[in-house]
Order: structure tokens, then C-alpha cells, then sequence
């Protein structure tokens, strides 16, 4: 199996985040939709292993809330 050098891997996460699609990347990139389509479930899996990692969920003492008198019970038009 071949596998990707770093400068594609680069090339093609960068021209799918600016929009570029799955098929369009694959034209400008030179590789199959199906590379791209793995290592965009490859990033995915890291993004998610990085979050479930490095963000937890607040603490209630941590949570800003708006003060009851700041509430404008009126309804905005």
C-alpha cells in the first residue's frame, strides 16, 4: 500500500478546508477520490481523539450565566 507524504497530506486538507470538494481536490492533487476521502476520515478520527483529549465540559462553577435582572422579558422584534 502507498502511503502519502506529509506535502499532500498538507495539500489536501488545506484545499478541502477552503471548499474545495472531494472530486476537485482529487483532480488538483493527482490521487484518487478515495485517498481523499480516507484521510478525511483519518483527520476526523484525530480531531476527535484531540478534543475528547483537550476539552472537557465546564464545571458548573465555571458556567457564566446573565443575571436574572439582566433578562429582558420582553420579547425582541
Amino acid at each position: 500500500m502507498n502511503k502519502l507524504n506529509q506535502a499532500d497530506r498538507v495539500r489536501i486538507i488545506s484545499a478541502l478546508v477552503e471548499g474545495n470538494s472531494i472530486r476537485s481536490t482529487s483532480h488538483m492533487i493527482g490521487v484518487s477520490k478515495d485517498t481523499v476521502i480516507k484521510l478525511l476520515v483519518d483527520m476526523g478520527r484525530a480531531c476527535a481523539r484531540y478534543h475528547d483529549e483537550h476539552v472537557s465540559s465546564p464545571l458548573p462553577h465555571q458556567a457564566i450565566l446573565p443575571a436574572i435582572d439582566d433578562i429582558d422579558p420582553t420579547p425582541s422584534t
